[in-house]
């Protein structure tokens, strides 16, 4: 096979082995399928073991300490392998060591790529913290000194261009994907909601709803709040049943304590090692997510594994309803009463083979190794 003239070093700053969430897989995925178009080598955290890689070489010296953001020792640690393995691109996940890469890009001439996971600054903005101005500011610097960036949806590559003065030539957007082709079969998605009904409802006749994210990120514990409190009650007045599944981690004892243990439509299933199974299984995702950045990667996932969603349009940013159809529903933010309209109005739906075409991690590395062969 016809190997790139590109050798790319990847930054992975923290640990994503085992992959526990959707900013996890977005990375492990990601580098598995660049891995078949270009050489990739990754220098990590001491957390992630060698024998995770799929198609990549790790060294994991990297220290677990969080004074790592601003070890000046890196420099010449990565200036040393950047020679050695004539390393032609650097790539940074999220722009936290774009003081690294600038140094590293100006003392070797490789060339800096960051891979932006959202608007870090709006994302500090839309969760109420003081410095969201002084990162809106680094980000626009580290942007500005790399030699190209992926964003991860067409909203943060617009915001980018115009707040960052980001030239069109210097970016694209490389969302987050899928290792899915196709939807699975209407037989196997009845055999795993069986076995959901099994484990976890007991009543065929209800509709399993899905909600899933880690909680130890605001906007999520935010979300789950609404779904338990505003919407479940509002799904609870019609003549129809319901069961609300709640998979993820990390989630408040005060959440917790608040009606999820005392519902007998509602199950808490904390961490699940494969989601995939449920999204097979359940018959509507819910995403009433209200702020945050970047792509809701568990939205992705949901519905290439078969399941309609119902989502606020801040929750199905970077997901375009031309590539979901009828499958995906958006309804407004901070409306709760919609948001239970649409779940009871719900008519089960496939996505169209465009939404394949678009998400599916094959066609996304692709692109990606395109565009740093170019830049």
């Amino acid at each position: 096979m016809w190997r790139s003239r590109v050798q790319l070093l990847s930054l992975v700053p923290y640990p994503v082995f085992p992959v526990r969430n959707g900013g996890h897989r977005a990375i492990v995925s990601f580098l598995e399928y660049l891995s078949r178009e270009i050489d990739v080598h990754v220098y990590t955290v001491q957390a992630n073991h060698p024998d995770n890689a799929v198609g990549y070489t790790i060294d994991n010296s990297m220290s677990n300490s969080i004074l790592r953001y601003v070890d000046i020792r890196l420099v010449a640690k990565l200036e040393k392998i950047i020679k050695e393995r004539k390393i032609t691109h650097f790539m940074i996940e999220h722009p936290y060591f774009g003081w690294l890469g600038s140094m590293l890009q100006k003392r070797t001439g490789v060339k800096l790529v960051v891979r932006s996971h959202n608007i870090e600054g709006l994302r500090w903005y839309s969760m109420k913290k003081w410095w969201w101005r002084y990162m809106m500011k680094y980000e626009k610097w580290v942007h500005q000194q790399a030699a190209f960036s992926f964003f991860i949806t067409p909203e943060d590559e617009a915001i980018a261009r115009i707040e960052y003065n980001i030239p069109k030539s210097k970016c694209e957007v490389i969302t987050y994907g899928t290792t899915q082709q196709e939807v699975p079969s209407p037989a196997e998605r009845a055999t795993y909601r069986a076995r959901l009904v099994a484990q976890h409802t007991g009543d065929p006749q209800a509709k399993i709803l899905l909600f899933a994210g880690s909680y130890d990120y605001a906007p999520n514990v935010e979300a789950l709040c609404i779904l338990v409190n505003d919407i479940m009650p509002q799904l609870r007045q019609h003549n129809r049943k319901y069961h609300l599944l709640i998979c993820g981690s990390h989630l408040p004892e005060a959440v917790a304590a608040n009606g999820l243990a005392t519902r007998s439509d509602i199950s808490y299933l904390g961490f699940v090692e494969r989601i995939e199974d449920y999204y097979k299984g359940a018959d509507i995702f819910l995403n009433p997510i209200q702020r945050g950045g970047g792509i809701k990667t568990k939205l992705v996932e949901a519905l290439s594994y078969g399941a309609s969603a119902v989502t606020t349009y801040m929750g199905s940013t970077g997901v375009p309803d031309y590539f979901t159809g009828s499958a995906m529903v958006n309804v407004d933010n901070d409306d709760p009463d919609a948001f239970a309209q649409a779940i009871f109005d719900h008519t089960e739906m496939k996505v169209s083979q465009m939404f394949f075409n678009h998400f599916y991690w094959g066609t996304l590395a692709d692109r990606a190794s395109t565009a740093l062969q170019n830049c």
